[in-house]
């Protein structure tokens, strides 16, 4: 498996596309995945809620066919994988500043200069219940990490699920998410206050006006009826962000046999 291009100067560019993904459950959408992954070739894929333990990944079905993975596991719920053509290295498993987190909701590794981070961000809800402040606080460890990333002059691409829909037009109706932790202010103002760290918002620099989403409920009919929040993002760094050429949503994914009910965000970048 060849090695990334090492980031100097003198380098010829090298185009980059990553995917994220959240499968809801990596076994059940195994299909889904290696034929998503046979149409558009990814160098990089970040999936979320794996749903199984690492000594149950499917790893060597991704060996196969020229992936490195990095996984970290949870029996049922949760879990985040990092799927790499190149090799990764520093792995950590879990937000570093948050010890006493047990679920399997953070991973991230260094491919040659950059830190890639595969993230599942706690739903909270229902609101003023202790999974909301759960929620708060693991994003708040987020942002701290974040902050120490930028300080320690890191280059890093976070990709996942955030559950934070950010603003009314990444929600089909604003009033009918008022009391939902997705679109809570608090939550809102944790992913604002990350972006005022000087962090983009990818899809956004390439879809600014675009009511698109990345999640449809399997109930209530919702992707037949376009009823969907975008709450899957990146967030990149401003030397990442300089590097960006596009980034979108493969919606058709959603409307296949067995989908999750989330669809692939991925963005595409020149280093």
């Amino acid at each position: 498996m060849p090695n990334l291009p090492v980031l100097v100067a003198h380098r010829s560019q090298y185009k980059l596309k990553i995917v994220t993904w959240n499968v809801n459950s990596v076994k059940a959408r195994l299909i889904n995945i290696f034929n998503y992954i046979n149409l558009v070739n990814p160098d990089i894929i970040l999936l979320q809620e794996t749903k199984t333990e690492d000594i149950s990944f499917p790893i060597d079905e991704f060996k196969k066919i020229g992936y490195f993975v990095e996984i970290y596991g949870q029996k049922s719920y949760n879990g985040v994988a990092i799927l790499s053509k190149y090799k990764p290295s520093s792995v950590i498993k879990g937000l570093p500043n948050f010890k006493d987190d047990v679920q399997a909701r953070y991973i991230e590794c260094n491919i040659n200069g950059i830190i890639i981070s595969s993230i599942y961000a706690p739903n909270g809800n229902p609101i003023n219940s202790e999974k909301f402040d759960y929620k708060i606080l693991w994003l708040n460890k987020l942002k701290e990490h974040i902050k120490n990333m930028i300080i320690s002059k890191n280059n890093f691409i976070i990709g996942g699920d955030w559950n934070i829909a950010p603003t009314d037009k990444d929600v089909y109706d604003p009033n009918l998410f008022l009391e939902d932790s997705i679109f809570n202010i608090k939550a809102k103002r944790i992913f604002r206050e990350i972006e005022n760290f000087g962090l983009v918002d990818v899809f956004r620099i390439f879809n600014s006006s675009k009511d698109s989403y990345t999640y449809y409920d399997y109930q209530k009919n919702s992707w037949l009826h376009k009823l969907g929040v975008r709450i899957d993002h990146f967030i990149v760094s401003p030397y990442i962000a300089d590097k960006l050429i596009s980034c979108d949503i493969d919606e058709e994914e959603r409307g296949k046999d067995k989908p999750s009910d989330h669809i692939p965000l991925w963005c595409k970048l020149e280093i």
